[in-house]
Protein backbone atom coordinates (compact mmCIF):
# COMPACT_ATOMS: atom_id res chain seq x y z
CA UNK A 1 0.00 0.00 0.00
CA UNK A 2 1.01 3.57 -0.52
CA UNK A 3 -0.13 6.57 1.50
CA UNK A 4 -0.86 9.89 -0.18
CA UNK A 5 -2.09 13.17 1.23
CA UNK A 6 -4.60 14.76 -1.11
CA UNK A 7 -6.21 18.15 -0.81
CA UNK A 8 -9.97 18.17 -0.75
CA UNK A 9 -11.46 21.52 -1.57
CA UNK A 10 -14.82 23.09 -1.34
CA UNK A 11 -16.07 25.80 -3.60
CA UNK A 12 -13.05 28.00 -2.91
CA UNK A 13 -9.44 26.63 -2.72
CA UNK A 14 -6.36 28.51 -3.92
CA UNK A 15 -4.21 26.40 -6.17
CA UNK A 16 -2.80 28.59 -8.90
CA UNK A 17 -5.59 31.06 -8.19
CA UNK A 18 -8.31 28.47 -8.49
CA UNK A 19 -9.93 27.64 -5.16
CA UNK A 20 -9.45 28.91 -1.60
CA UNK A 21 -10.35 26.38 1.15
CA UNK A 22 -8.37 23.20 1.35
CA UNK A 23 -8.43 20.28 3.74
CA UNK A 24 -5.68 17.66 3.62
CA UNK A 25 -7.18 14.24 3.22
CA UNK A 26 -5.19 11.03 3.66
CA UNK A 27 -5.84 8.44 1.01
CA UNK A 28 -4.35 5.00 0.78
CA UNK A 29 -3.66 3.78 -2.71
CA UNK A 30 -4.83 0.25 -3.34
CA UNK A 31 -2.21 -0.49 -5.94
CA UNK A 32 -1.21 -3.61 -4.05
CA UNK A 33 1.33 -6.15 -5.05
CA UNK A 34 -0.30 -8.86 -2.96
CA UNK A 35 -0.38 -12.54 -3.69
CA UNK A 36 -3.75 -12.81 -1.91
CA UNK A 37 -6.56 -11.44 -4.15
CA UNK A 38 -8.82 -11.01 -1.10
CA UNK A 39 -6.36 -8.47 0.33
CA UNK A 40 -6.80 -6.26 -2.72
CA UNK A 41 -10.61 -6.56 -2.54
CA UNK A 42 -10.64 -5.65 1.17
CA UNK A 43 -8.36 -2.64 0.55
CA UNK A 44 -10.48 -1.40 -2.37
CA UNK A 45 -13.68 -1.82 -0.32
CA UNK A 46 -12.12 0.18 2.52
CA UNK A 47 -10.97 2.88 0.10
CA UNK A 48 -14.44 3.18 -1.43
CA UNK A 49 -16.11 3.66 1.97
CA UNK A 50 -13.37 6.07 3.07
CA UNK A 51 -13.79 8.21 -0.07
CA UNK A 52 -17.61 8.15 0.17
CA UNK A 53 -17.52 9.33 3.78
CA UNK A 54 -14.89 12.02 3.14
CA UNK A 55 -16.31 13.62 -0.02
CA UNK A 56 -19.84 14.39 -1.18
CA UNK A 57 -23.08 15.86 0.12
CA UNK A 58 -22.44 14.47 3.63
CA UNK A 59 -18.64 14.48 3.34
CA UNK A 60 -16.58 14.95 6.48
CA UNK A 61 -13.89 16.87 4.55
CA UNK A 62 -15.62 18.44 1.58
CA UNK A 63 -18.83 18.61 -0.39
CA UNK A 64 -16.86 18.62 -3.67
CA UNK A 65 -14.04 16.44 -4.94
CA UNK A 66 -11.15 18.70 -5.97
CA UNK A 67 -7.79 17.26 -6.93
CA UNK A 68 -4.38 18.58 -7.86
CA UNK A 69 -2.93 17.48 -11.19
CA UNK A 70 0.30 16.03 -9.79
CA UNK A 71 -1.58 13.35 -7.86
CA UNK A 72 -4.12 11.79 -10.16
CA UNK A 73 -5.96 8.75 -8.93
CA UNK A 74 -8.94 6.71 -9.94
CA UNK A 75 -9.99 7.16 -13.55
CA UNK A 76 -7.00 7.93 -15.81
CA UNK A 77 -9.27 9.40 -18.50
CA UNK A 78 -9.17 13.11 -17.64
CA UNK A 79 -12.10 13.74 -19.96
CA UNK A 80 -14.37 11.76 -17.62
CA UNK A 81 -13.11 13.35 -14.36
CA UNK A 82 -12.27 16.90 -15.51
CA UNK A 83 -14.74 18.35 -12.98
CA UNK A 84 -12.46 17.21 -10.12
CA UNK A 85 -9.58 19.28 -11.53
CA UNK A 86 -11.19 22.33 -13.16
CA UNK A 87 -13.84 24.73 -11.85
CA UNK A 88 -16.36 24.50 -14.65
CA UNK A 89 -17.10 23.23 -18.14
CA UNK A 90 -16.32 26.61 -19.72
CA UNK A 91 -12.74 26.58 -18.39
CA UNK A 92 -12.19 22.97 -19.47
CA UNK A 93 -13.61 23.69 -22.94
CA UNK A 94 -11.31 26.72 -23.25
CA UNK A 95 -8.33 24.51 -22.43
CA UNK A 96 -9.50 22.01 -25.06
CA UNK A 97 -9.59 24.81 -27.65
CA UNK A 98 -6.07 25.91 -26.65
CA UNK A 99 -4.89 22.31 -26.91
CA UNK A 100 -6.45 22.03 -30.38
CA UNK A 101 -4.60 25.17 -31.54
CA UNK A 102 -1.27 24.14 -29.99
CA UNK A 103 -1.39 20.44 -30.92
CA UNK A 104 -3.87 19.98 -33.81
CA UNK A 105 -2.69 16.45 -34.61
CA UNK A 106 -2.45 15.10 -31.06
CA UNK A 107 1.29 14.47 -31.25
CA UNK A 108 1.79 15.41 -27.59
CA UNK A 109 -0.65 12.98 -26.01
CA UNK A 110 1.31 10.87 -23.51
CA UNK A 111 -1.71 9.09 -21.99
CA UNK A 112 -5.45 9.60 -21.42
CA UNK A 113 -4.77 11.81 -18.37
CA UNK A 114 -4.41 14.99 -20.38
CA UNK A 115 -6.72 17.67 -21.72
CA UNK A 116 -8.40 16.29 -24.82
CA UNK A 117 -8.32 18.34 -28.03
CA UNK A 118 -11.57 20.02 -28.99
CA UNK A 119 -13.27 18.49 -32.02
Amino acid sequence: MQAMVRHIAGETLAFAARWIASTPYDRVSTNLNASDPETKVRAEDWQKVNDEEAIGPKGLFSKQDRRVLWGSYGDWNLDSVWNCYYEDQAKYDKLRQIRKAADPYGIFTPNPFCVKRAD
